[in-house]
């Protein structure tokens, strides 16, 4: 049975349409839908015609409300743009949702919409397939764990962001404290394979950014699942874009230059939350639980 994914933009014109053509023409056993939140109604002239010089236009693609495709149970859906993210509807526990964004070529010289083509195929693509087809995105609500689980979990109580293109991961911990320094980080991103577990990151909230877009991408190519930092991060534009989870306190356009080694695999202590390895870190828009069992 094929996997059904919905395109969400704001006019439902260029990317979103772009996309939906893209993924039914080259993903198998996927089908793609798009829609708008403010529909123009019309498909942009350009993306039409890039979409029939790569020889994959149809006629059912066409500009349409959210309305209209609300009620076809999604697998995943996808915002491409940051005023979609914002506005996306409620779907239910069972849908994933999953943010990676591009600039909208609306208006500007048919060589733009040439290079959403490129930049969609070459980048959207690969992360849906991927997302899909591993089933690497499990749905869950930390409140219905905490209401299920009560006092057998941890709740963090330190307040963090999202910089991720996913606002819901989980996995098992895998804890580093760095000490000015994210060298020893990096390595770990880069160079071993995460398997779906989440990295805590304890720099104390030293005011440096400790995770940026090149971090993120290591932790993407190699399936680490998320990352939670008592710290700070940068080039938050670049990686809302990436579908790993990505909390911390805020940003910082700075990063530290010092070459200090960090402890791994050790308990860290922060929020009123114990993090130890092999235990599991689920988070979401309503916060991070921490428990020492696999929640169902």
């Amino acid at each position: 049975m094929s996997k059904k994914v919905l395109i969400i933009c704001t006019g439902n014109s260029c990317r979103s349409i772009i996309a939906e053509a893209l993924i039914n023409s080259h993903l198998d056993n996927i089908k793609a839908y798009s829609c708008g939140m403010k529909p123009s109604g019309r498909v942009n002239p350009n993306a039409k015609k890039v979409l029939q010089n790569h020889n994959i236009w149809n006629n059912r693609y066409y500009s349409k409300h959210l309305d209209d495709v609300i009620d076809i149970d999604f697998d995943l859906v996808v915002t491409v743009c940051d005023s979609a993210k914002e506005s996306c509807p409620i779907f239910p526990k069972s849908t994933s949702t999953v943010h990676i964004g591009f600039v909208d070529p609306d208006g500007k010289e048919y060589e733009a919409f040439e290079q959403t083509y490129r930049e969609i195929k070459e980048t959207l693509l690969p992360q849906i397939d991927k997302i899909l087809k591993k089933g690497k995105i499990m749905s869950f609500s930390t409140a219905d764990f905490c209401d299920k689980y009560k006092d057998e979990l941890q709740v963090l109580e330190l307040p963090l962001n999202s910089y991720g293109g996913v606002d819901s991961f989980n996995g098992e911990i895998i804890t580093i404290k760095l000490n000015n320094n994210n060298h020893d980080l990096v390595k770990m991103l880069r160079d071993e394979k995460g398997n779906g577990k989440v990295v805590v990151v304890d720099v104390a909230k030293a005011f440096y950014a400790v995770v940026g877009d090149n971090l993120m991408k290591f932790a993407y190519q190699n399936g680490w699942s998320g990352i939670v930092i008592n710290g700070y991060v940068r080039d938050i534009k670049i990686t809302k874009t990436i579908p790993v989870g990505l909390m911390a306190i805020g940003t910082c356009p700075r990063k530290s230059f010092e070459n200090n080694n960090a402890k791994r695999d050790i308990e860290l202590n922060f929020g009123g939350v114990s993090f130890r390895n092999g235990e599991y870190i689920y988070a979401d828009k309503d916060g991070i639980i921490v428990s020492d069992k696999i929640l169902q």
